[in-house]
């Protein structure tokens, strides 16, 4: 049989197409395994083949069909496709079957009539035949969208129509669409457009049979698909739900104007239930509307009281007489509708502290009681709350706010107030004034941290009892933190008198202290203010003064009392602005760098100049380097200050002649913490200048602490280049140990020898021994404060190398001291 089929193919010379396609094999016990169909190879020879697959969309229905397919590596054509004579695809690689073409004008002829032929040939002669099945077998047929139910061979040659019929419909897509009406009929609902409802779905409905017809006309004429059926459904859901809610709002409106009322009564009902304060209302009469389950709690009434008992019954008159009151005041027109609100406390006679607010209320409609249905009635609503706890937790606060936790103490603000209060009204007395004393326990510390916290407080409360019965005629101690307390006497007394009131405060407290077993001593420091009713606000001004002299006490170690005393006081004050001042005033550019030169004795040849900072203040004008350097130094800001000297002073240098050095002070500070070497190389690189030509002055401090480390970081700069002179040397230990172990290159004798040296003997055996030092250890002598000829001649007379003083020039810009250079060349030239 197959080699008779494939004579007839052969005859049929290409005339004739084959299916190909893949199925899914298995059973049930077995995964399915994809396999191919197609014809046997003695009949692909002269056959054309064609994809015979059908796709079905997700929602089972088969809308397009292939126009080719990947089958066995090549492209295939679909057999719709292969049907239309291989026509050029029409809008892509799918072909949307137009189902308007009816599928009873496709002949059908059964093939048993075919084969025992029933059929005329004439019939078949010049068509092209598909033999397919017809459907009733299942899985033979389709869903197709209009005509239900289809067999795959109908589908193929729908297809094949849509081809040569040129109707390949292209969809248009939906969303879009559905957007443009969706906003349509948003627009339609609008009450500025359509106010009634009929109007409404009389323009949806035309709006519907529009849409039909022009998506007959495009699907007609112009083989597009308009996405009519959502849109027909947005217009009937809209004409629904529109209509729908038409015939709720009515009900709702009704079923809402009958509820609010029961709502709000039930949600007040509820507030009151739950609220966490007790809640009252009684009518004009006084007799009990409502009432919550904290009422009873907080009023201690029994609470099987019911509604239409009489409030006097139950709390104090005052709160019936009130509840009586603002009624009246609300039915006289006083108040228009709930009094002044403002809480007011009563004592229970249980000890409970109560909080209560009374609001008047004018209601209409049914009321309570005979004679008021459908009239104006007044009520009155009493909200109380349980404040007891609250009103002891407040004094507890107001206590400590006062007096310190521990050891009962006056706190530093109840202290001051106690003494502006004694201060104020007195008389000035010749014989003294009021004193205050601040008072710093030594060795607390320590106690604290050996015996431990609980030791440490217990001494606390034993020294404020000391104190407070001290019979001195000073009233309560005051605690001002920590360890520091603070008394004041009631009357004026004399300087002495005060010495001796300290003397015996500090008796009194260095007394040991037996504390449950454990003996304790400390010592006892003491600041001594005298009050002066002169300050704006002498109590605060001599607590101050007070604390101000504690510090000058805690500084001279041991224990001890000092007065204060005014004159430190303002340089403390100053000391203080500085250092407040110190940390910005860099950034403002404030501070600037002149330069005093350094010359050869000799012939007075400049041959360096030592950098030095000064300090410009707006408001403090010029400070002094002696002001400023210790704080610096103290407070970590002579690290920053000292890299901005360097820098600064690297970059000035590059303007003057190559054989002129400049010289910079480091810190010891800068030594100790670590990073001066980079700051160096920093400087160096940034500016370009030679490290030959950079020359650091360290003073004889710097060599006591960390003298391995001081003396690692000279060798590193000394194998830059950099070269190192001692500063002020003889002022210091002056360790000559230490002139032979570092790498020094210069010794800079301090001015106190230069300045009387030619009229003081002891000055010039110094200087003449200083420098046969210098030659022994082939270091520079450069001597400072050089301010005469006098003292010249004689340091020449001596054989020192090199001087520096306002003989020689004061310290001046860099562009001045650039200007001595460029004059030095125009007279040596």
């Amino acid at each position: 049989d197959d080699l008779a089929l494939s004579r007839v193919l052969e005859a049929a010379d290409g005339g004739v197409i084959l299916p190909v396609g893949t199925r899914n094999f298995g059973t049930a016990r077995e995964p399915p395994v994809v396999g191919r169909e197609l014809p046997i190879p003695i009949l692909r020879n002269h056959v054309w083949l064609a994809l015979a697959e059908v796709p079905v969309d997700r929602d089972g229905v088969v809308r397009t069909l292939p126009y080719e397919g990947l089958f066995d590596g090549r492209f295939v054509p679909s057999v719709a496709a292969a049907l239309a004579g291989g026509l050029q695809r029409h809008g892509g690689a799918a072909i949307t079957i137009d189902y308007s073409i009816s599928p009873e004008t496709v002949p059908t002829y059964s093939a048993a009539d075919l084969l025992g032929d029933r059929i005329d040939p004439a019939i078949l002669r010049g068509k092209t035949v598909l033999l397919g099945t017809d459907g009733v077998r299942p899985g033979d047929s389709y869903f197709v969208t209009a005509q239900g139910s289809m067999p795959g061979s109908l589908i193929q040659i729908l297809g094949a129509e849509t081809l040569l019929q040129d109707r390949n419909l292209q969809s248009l897509p939906a969303t879009p669409f559905i957007l443009a009406f969706a906003l349509l009929l948003f627009g339609l609902s609008r009450p500025q457009w359509l106010s009634e409802l009929s109007h409404q779905l009389i323009v949806c409905f035309a709006l519907a049979a529009v849409v039909a017809v022009v998506g007959m006309i495009l699907q007609t004429h112009y083989a597009i698909i308009l996405p009519t059926v959502p849109v027909q459904l947005l217009f009937w859901l809209y004409a629904v739900s529109r209509s729908l809610n038409e015939l709720t709002i009515r009900r709702w409106r009704f079923l809402q104007s009958s509820m609010e009322a029961s709502n709000m009564r039930h949600m007040l009902t509820h507030i009151i239930a739950d609220s966490s304060d007790a809640i009252l209302v009684v009518d004009e009469e006084g007799t009990i509307l409502e009432t919550n389950r904290r009422a009873p709690e907080i009023f201690d009434f029994d609470t099987n009281v019911r509604p239409g008992t009489k409030l006097s019954s139950v709390v104090p008159g005052e709160l019936v007489a009130g509840a009586r009151a603002s009624i009246l005041e609300l039915k006289s027109g006083a108040a228009e509708r709930s009094g002044d609100q403002v809480p007011r406390l009563t004592e229970l006679p249980s000890g409970r502290s109560v909080e209560y607010t009374i609001t008047p209320s004018c209601l209409s409609g049914r009321g309570h009681g005979r004679g008021r249905a459908d009239k104006k009635w007044y009520v009155a609503c009493i909200t109380a709350r349980d404040v007891t706890e609250k009103r002891h937790q407040e004094a507890r606060l107001e206590y400590m706010s006062r007096f310190d936790d521990l050891t009962g103490a006056m706190r530093r603000s109840e202290f001051l107030k106690r003494l502006e209060k004694d201060i104020v009204g007195r008389k000035p007395d010749a014989a003294g004034s009021q004193v205050v004393f601040a008072l710093n326990l030594h060795r607390f510390k320590t106690i604290n941290a050996t015996l431990g916290r609980t030791v440490g407080d217990t001494l606390l409360k034993a020294i404020v009892s000391r104190l407070d019965r001290c019979e001195l005629g000073l009233p309560a101690s005051a605690r001002l933190g920590g360890d520091i307390f603070a008394l004041y006497t009631l009357e004026a007394v004399s300087g002495a008198a005060a010495q001796q009131i300290s003397r015996r405060l500090a008796e009194i407290l260095e007394t040991p202290f037996d504390l449950d077993g454990i003996r304790a001593q400390i010592g006892v420091r003491i600041g001594i203010s005298p009050v002066s009713g002169k300050s704006p606000s002498p109590a605060a001004t001599s607590l101050m003064q007070a604390e101000l002299a504690l510090d000058s006490a805690t500084r001279t170690g041991g224990s001890g009392a000092v007065t204060f005393d005014p004159h430190s006081f303002a340089h403390q004050e100053k000391a203080r602005e500085i250092e407040r001042e110190l940390w910005s005033a860099l950034d403002k550019r404030e501070f600037h760098i002149v330069y005093q030169p350094q010359v050869t004795l000799s012939d007075r040849k400049i041959v360096g100049a030592e950098a030095l900072v000064r300090w410009n203040h707006p408001r403090l004008g010029a400070i002094s380097p002696a002001d400023f350097i210790d704080i610096a130094e103290a407070n970590g800001f002579v690290e920053k200050l000292g890299r901005w000297i360097l820098h600064r002073a690297c970059e000035d240098a590059l303007a003057w002649p190559d054989q002129i050095t400049v010289s910079v002070n480091v810190s010891p500070i800068q030594f100790a913490r670590g990073g001066f070497v980079g700051d160096v190389k920093a400087a160096l690189r940034a500016s370009g200048l030679k490290p030959q030509r950079l020359h650091l002055e360290i003073t004889e401090s710097a060599f006591i602490n960390s003298p391995d480390d001081l003396l690692d970081t000279l060798h590193e700069l000394r194998e830059l280049g950099v070269s190192f002179a001692l500063d002020d040397f003889g002022t210091g230990f002056s360790s000559f140990g230490y002139l032979s172990k570092f790498p020094l290159d210069a010794i800079k004798l301090d001015q106190m020898f230069v300045r009387n040296i030619t009229s003081d003997r002891v000055s010039q055996a110094i200087v003449q021994s200083i420098k046969a030092l210098a030659d022994g250890l082939d270091l520079t002598l450069i001597c400072e404060g050089v301010e005469n000829e006098d003292q010249l001649r004689f340091l020449r007379l001596v054989g020192c190398h090199q001087g520096q003083g306002y003989l020689f020039g004061k310290p001046q810009t860099s562009d001045n001291l650039a200007q001595s250079f460029r004059s030095e060349a125009v007279l040596a030239g």
